[in-house]
């Protein structure tokens, strides 16, 4: 990059439930699956199929947050979602495990509790299973681009990154405008040109590689 001073983080936010709803971050530091807490958790079908927005657009409904009294953010996370009647749930994982599929990467998974795959399950209309990522399970992404680096719930690798001016871009030929969190961003970045991000190889933010 020419002069690296003019690029700044815009934003940052968190998905705990991958395909849900996510939040805005002031601040934020990195552990080995990525932003603590993002996309640890998702749905799952009884066979193990993850669910995702693609199959099952109301998940674009549920809303996250960090419950009041949250210890480990990447254990704990409140929903709610309209017509849900409680507004609030905390799901935390079990001693259960369940074999799932994130597209062609086969794991195990730890299952949260029957109070939250009810609770979904009644929202989706369909049987689900809320399940997480501990850390003892090694979901490595692919070695070919990020050799010895692992990824959580994500599709394929810890941090998603957009930039304002691509969107920007973008806007200009689309017939109708988009917005940034379609893209469901874990870090925005502004002050460069449009597309630049496709050549950068290494972003350094706040002195974290």
């Amino acid at each position: 990059m020419d002069d690296n001073t003019r690029l700044r983080l815009s934003g940052i936010r968190v998905y705990p439930l991958k395909g849900a709803g996510g939040f805005d971050l002031q601040e934020t530091g990195l552990d080995s699956f990525g932003i603590p807490g993002d996309r640890r958790w998702m749905l799952a079908r009884p066979d193990g199929q993850f669910i995702s927005q693609r199959t099952h657009p109301r998940l674009s409904l549920v809303r996250t947050a960090l419950p009041e009294a949250s210890g480990d953010s990447a254990l704990r996370f409140a929903v709610s979602a309209p017509g849900q009647g409680a507004s609030e749930l905390v799901a935390d994982r079990s001693d259960e495990w369940l074999d799932v599929r994130v597209h062609d990467d086969r794991f195990r998974a730890s299952v949260g509790n029957q109070e939250a795959d009810e609770w979904f399950s009644a929202f989706l209309g369909e049987a689900c299973r809320l399940v997480f990522l501990p850390d003892e399970v090694l979901r490595p992404v692919d070695p070919a681009y990020a050799p010895g680096h692992r990824v959580g719930l994500a599709d394929g690798y810890p941090l998603h990154l957009t930039t304002e001016e691509s969107l920007s871009d973008l806007n200009r030929v689309l017939p109708t405008r988009t917005k940034m969190l379609r893209y469901r961003p874990n870090l925005v970045v502004s002050g460069g040109r449009p597309w630049e991000e496709d050549e950068w190889r290494v972003l350094n933010v706040g002195g974290v590689e």
